[in-house]
């Protein structure tokens, strides 16, 4: 009857700890933890090795495609997507956390990451950066529990990187397949999404002011998961005039709804913010699991008017792809690496007799120029 106690009390530590700390990493990461699911799968912290210390190898990945394969601690020999060098990684022990101790193991199972971030807020915590294998290798580790944060800097921010959420592990870890050993080094593997934007003009139709000219912006999706944020803003050259936008995916069977996205401001200014719900978050994270290549689609449609300067009016866009980036910071996000541009002029035209006599009330027309140039007039 003690071991029937015994088991029923473990079951449920173990549920709670593997849905408040290591299946809240599988879910965001694709970390590390194993599918355990009986309290005979768990080890028994008292075995742990109070003298020992911990090794965490942070191996950092960009842009992983397929389903992301849940880790377990161990080296992964098949990681597919490519490594991260120069990536900054603090990590920082949670204070009052003894896994010797059951204690230690409830108490870490009910602490959210917010919390993990508030206690550690003191806490000196030890940094360091990827190689170019996409290496961090923490050693001598006391165990215990620990957050790790991601530090990317402006610069890698503006390259359209996506940091990785927050995540906390611990040292150490139950070794997968042997339950009654433990990890004294653990692998993560956290993932980097890396995201673009581009932008093309359609102003073929474009005449006189006033004409409609036409611009399209594709945003990646990021593939690490759900992303917390998700804004495109277009700010218009003053000699533009913003008329209309819409917004779709550019491929799949998963379709927008205009409860999924919020188009700000409103017609007549001068700029444009593209912001997704967390409803429309969701299904942006839909789609990319279904098609790697998906992207966001907005058609915004301007017109040019007033004094057109020097006739050059180039349009840029940017992307925010999380909440790392801030798109109250106009220098900040993901900006087009080639911005595209509309070009207008005037044409000033005199109409004379054969001398040298102005001639009133002539009219002319204006065509766009034909692929081929037409043959002069004979006679």
């Amino acid at each position: 009857m003690r071991m029937t106690t015994t088991l029923t009390r473990r079951t449920r530590w173990w549920r709670r700890f593997g849905a408040g700390v290591v299946a809240m990493v599988m879910a965001s990461l694709a970390m590390f933890g194993a599918s355990r699911a009986s309290a005979a799968d768990v080890g028994n912290p008292a075995t742990i090795d109070p003298g020992a210390t911990g090794t965490l190898n942070v191996n950092k990945r960009v842009n992983p495609t397929g389903t992301p394969t849940p880790g377990n601690g161990l080296e992964q020999a098949n990681v597919t997507s490519d490594p991260l060098g120069g990536i900054e990684f603090v990590v920082k022990q949670i204070p009052g956390i003894d896994l010797t101790t059951q204690a230690g193991w409830d108490a870490l199972a009910a602490m959210t990451v917010d919390q993990a971030r508030t206690a550690t807020q003191n806490v000196a915590g030890s940094s360091q950066t990827t190689n170019a294998a996409g290496l961090a290798s923490f050693t001598g580790l006391p165990l215990g529990g620990y957050l790790v944060q991601e530090k990317l800097t402006p610069e890698q921010l503006a390259s359209g990187l996506t940091p990785s959420p927050d995540f906390v592990v611990t040292l150490p870890l139950t070794h997968p397949t042997d339950l009654n050993a433990w990890l004294y080094t653990v692998h993560v593997y956290p993932k980097n999404a890396k995201s673009s934007i581009t932008k093309t003009v359609d102003d073929a139709a474009a005449k006189v002011l006033g004409d409609p000219v036409n611009w399209t912006i594709l945003g990646d999706i990021p593939s690490t998961g759900a992303t917390d944020r998700y804004v495109i803003t277009d700010a218009f050259d003053s000699r533009l005039d913003y008329v209309s936008a819409t917004v779709k995916l550019s491929k799949g069977q998963v379709a927008l709804a205009p409860e999924d996205y919020v188009i700000t401001p409103a017609q007549g200014t001068t700029a444009l913010a593209v912001t997704f719900t967390p409803a429309g978050l969701a299904k942006l994270w839909q789609a990319k699991s279904a098609d790697n290549s998906v992207q966001v689609q907005v058609d915004v449609s301007t017109k040019v008017a007033g004094d057109i300067g020097d006739g050059i009016i180039l349009n840029d866009a940017r992307l925010f792809p999380s909440m790392s980036v801030d798109p109250g910071d106009p220098q900040s996000g993901v900006s087009v690496a080639d911005p595209p541009v509309t070009k207008w002029g005037n044409i000033e035209i005199t109409k004379k007799d054969a001398g040298t006599t102005m001639l009133a009330g002539a009219q002319f027309r204006v065509y766009p120029t034909p692929p081929t140039p037409r043959p002069a007039p004979t006679g």
